[in-house]
């Protein structure tokens, strides 16, 4: 009898051991996820801001104030190593009353993901507005650490166009801007 329950006594804790040991090698196979969004300002400040701003909403606003008829889509990140596509968007412009000189001030993806370049990349940006594309970027300008503690694909900063050695040429002009939407698909890498 005694060596049955010795028996049982061994093999349920061989077995706790095992299920534990699984347990943990599932939990750190499990990758965290992150977040990404799309950030606008225009001249006249409508705007959408980042993440980590204490203002980040659902909707587009001007000077704080939201704008009613907008709504925004963030997209969800997989924390996975590989390459992935991703889509951002913005609806409801049809609501905003722009001025006849609107321009972009700015126009980025925000994520919260390390600015690390060396673990995390953002290519093959997609901007389209009311559902046309009117500029693709292979390789985005990424802010540097001194800029964002994030990691961000910028398509258009006026405040400092000297990022990325000239890859801030593009500024949309006041025709070319959304009627309705904007949409801007990327690919972000894990490495």
């Amino acid at each position: 009898m005694k060596g049955t329950i010795k028996k049982i006594v061994s093999l349920t804790l061989i077995m706790a051991l095992a299920l534990s040991s699984v347990i943990l090698v599932k939990k750190e196979a499990s990758a965290k996820n992150f977040n990404a969004c799309l950030v606008f300002q225009t001249t006249s400040f409508f705007n959408r801001d980042g993440l980590d701003a204490s203002n980040h909403g659902d909707c587009i606003k001007q000077q704080s104030k939201e704008i009613e008829g907008t709504s925004c889509k963030d997209a969800v990140i997989s924390g996975k190593k590989g390459t992935k596509t991703y889509t951002v968007s913005i609806t409801g412009f049809n609501k905003l009353k722009y001025s006849d000189s609107e321009l972009f001030n700015l126009l980025y993806v925000d994520t919260d993901l390390e600015n690390n370049t060396k673990k995390y990349s953002i290519t093959n940006m997609v901007v389209k507005f009311d559902g046309k594309t009117v500029k693709t970027i292979k390789k985005p300008f990424i802010t540097d650490k001194d800029g964002a503690d994030n990691l961000q694909g910028i398509a258009v900063n006026t405040y400092n166009e000297g990022d990325g050695k000239g890859k801030l040429k593009w500024h949309p002009k006041t025709k070319q801007l959304p009627k309705k939407s904007i949409e801007i698909t990327f690919d972000v890498t894990i490495k």
